[in-house]
């Protein structure tokens, strides 16, 4: 079936390191090419000399235009529309260089591909990704392996996550590269000191979580580095976790069937966020939500239990809590934590199949699920000091530092005094404490709640609700 007389190529330049500090994955057009000819030759001896992915490969062999000729030659005789999916794949790869002889050759595949598959769609990459996730394009029966390789000269962490024999519960060409595994390295048991041993700006900006009557604040800054923060709290095993993709924040507790559980930075991404996944399973898991999409915890439908955090500014949060204890920078890593935002990361634009025109992509929505709803209200409708009565059932606040907490479900009619505060059906005041809005007796639950763009949101829960203050 093959053209047997390609033959192996010699190998001269070393894979170029990556940056020590956070930022991008863009190697060297060298590099790329090196890492693909190495990727071509383990086909070429494990599958022999007619590895038909051998030669999807060599189209990406800029250093070797005889072979890259060779390798077209020998795809369009012998077409398979299972190729397009690697091939688009590829296209991506070498869309992560800035040269151009590496740009040229993205577009010259994807000229190829629309040869074989006529769509018009020119040299738009994310186009091309869209258009295979919904024609549902037939894929290769060895297409993990292929993708397990490809990513694999890039960062071989990366390969388990697609030569994993259990079936995704997600499309597997979708999900795509963003960075390294643990690019952003986790932070496991932080220090923390009490708040008058910090010094904190008021304006900083903090997650703030409460578990067993103990407050403790994470600073926005430190978090930002790390992404992922693995501690203990009170009694709770916990993981807090920052998307820079979706601007999203979220606490679980990191525990499974009371099994401990640590958990990293995948450097993967799925519906244009952040994945992380588990280091005893090699189970990866989207951030929103905090399902697992693979791995023997995806075939078992894991769910990460959500915990309520709040990311306000310290000032708020100390007014709120003065016993808290705080993160601190002594962490063991060089990381210069003064930046207001963390680290200056490269935001890569990944495309969702879901979209919505109700919002401006970049529009930051409150969102949650409430009796297995997902609902959403755009952040700018909600006063800073105020509380609002939603959709009958959800209380949301938004404190002096912008922090939102919510609250639900609740049934009974509530009124609100000139004060703003809410009043129950009895004339009660409803009080704010770490873990509801309580009223004499009754009390009002709170609820796990993040802040992100809508584009993010939507993508995950196309069904969602979008809400508006009564």
């Amino acid at each position: 079936m093959a053209d047997d007389s390609l033959d192996k190529e010699p190998l001269e330049t070393p894979l170029e390191e990556q940056d020590e500090e956070p930022g991008g994955v863009v190697g060297t057009i060298v590099a790329i090419c090196v890492g693909l000819a190495i990727v071509a030759t383990v086909f070429w001896f494990k599958w022999g000399r007619t590895s038909d992915m051998k030669y999807v490969f060599d189209m990406a062999r800029i250093e070797n235009m005889a072979m890259q000729q060779k390798a077209e030659t020998w795809l369009d005789k012998n077409w398979d529309d299972a190729y397009a999916q690697m091939l688009i794949d590829l296209s991506g790869l070498l869309s992560f260089s800035e040269s151009q002889e590496a740009l040229a050759t993205k577009d010259h595949i994807l000229d190829f591909v629309d040869q074989k598959m006529n769509t018009g769609l020119g040299h738009d990459l994310n186009a091309w990704r869209i258009w295979s996730w919904q024609t549902q394009l037939p894929l290769h029966d060895d297409y993990g392996i292929f993708k397990a390789q490809m990513y694999g000269h890039i960062d071989p962490n990366l390969m388990i996550f697609f030569s994993n024999s259990v079936e995704p519960q997600v499309p597997l060409s979708q999900i795509l590269i963003d960075e390294l595994v643990n690019f952003h390295p986790p932070l496991y048991f932080p220090p923390y000191a009490e708040a008058s041993e910090q010094p904190l700006q008021e304006s900083d900006i903090v997650y703030g979580i409460v578990r067993d009557g103990q407050a403790r604040a994470y600073p926005h800054k430190i978090v930002a580095f790390h992404q992922l923060i693995r501690d203990d709290l009170g009694q709770t095993p916990l993981l807090l976790a920052f998307c820079h993709l979706s601007r999203g924040y979220f606490a679980f507790e990191a525990s499974l069937d009371d099994n401990m559980m640590f958990l990293a930075n995948s450097g993967l991404v799925y519906e244009g966020s952040r994945l992380i996944f588990d280091e005893g399973t090699q189970s990866l898991f989207s951030l929103i939500g905090g399902h697992a999409i693979s791995g023997s915890l995806g075939t078992a439908n894991s769910q990460l239990t959500p915990i309520p955090l709040v990311a306000t500014t310290w000032s708020s949060w100390l007014q709120k809590y003065p016993n808290t204890t705080v993160m601190t920078t002594e962490t063991g890593f060089t990381f210069d934590y003064t930046a207001e935002d963390g680290p200056d990361i490269v935001k890569r634009d990944h495309p969702v199949l879901n979209t919505s025109d109700l919002l401006s992509d970049e529009a930051v929505v409150v969102c949650l699920t409430l009796s297995e709803r997902q609902l959403a209200v755009t952040l700018d409708q909600l006063a800073v000091g105020s509380t609002q009565y939603l959709n009958s059932s959800l209380i949301i606040t938004r404190d002096s530092g912008n922090g939102i907490r919510a609250y639900g479900p609740y049934s009974k009619p509530l009124t609100q005094n000139e004060n703003g505060m809410l009043i129950d059906e009895n004339g009660l005041e409803l009080v704010e404490n770490a873990t509801a809005l309580a009223a004499g007796d009754e009390s009002i639950a709170r609820i796990p709640v993040s802040t992100m763009y809508w584009r993010n949101w939507f993508a995950a829960y196309p069904d969602s609700e979008l809400l508006s203050p009564e």
